[in-house]
């Protein structure tokens, strides 16, 4: 994310752009935190066969319903603004045991990516 002070060198062209991309990284993360709930719920009120069906009709594998399922596990107690300035890819990285700390963190506070990503590479390092 771009810090504030190099916001200021951008021409009024660049920042309208810088601001739109903003926001629909914001929109893009929210959306998919609703999915992955979404789906984690079903996963935990739907019959099995109930599942199967929406698998199937959204052409969805197992495995790509379970990956969605476990993100939303993963942060169901976090509050979604809290994730705001993450990315999906971060957000999907984060969905290890290894990696609770820093959702703990999250259910109190919101972290930037590069806040998320310096403390994983710390805990990898440690494992």
């Amino acid at each position: 994310m771009l810090s504030m002070t190099t916001l200021t060198v951008l021409d009024p062209i660049d920042q309208q752009i810088c601001d739109q991309i903003q926001k629909q990284a914001q929109q893009m993360t929210r959306a998919f935190i609703q999915m992955c709930q979404t789906v984690y719920f079903a996963k935990l009120t739907f019959q099995r066969t109930e599942l199967k069906a929406i698998q199937e009709s959204l052409e969805w594998t197992a495995t790509t319903a379970t990956s969605y399922a476990k993100v939303g596990e993963f942060i169901a107690d976090i509050e979604p603004s809290n994730l705001d300035l993450l990315d999906c890819n971060t957000i999907k990285a984060l969905c290890y045991e290894k990696f609770q700390p820093i959702l703990e963190r999250l259910k109190s506070e919101r972290l930037t990516v590069a806040e998320v990503r310096q403390e994983m590479t710390q805990i990898n390092r440690v494992c």
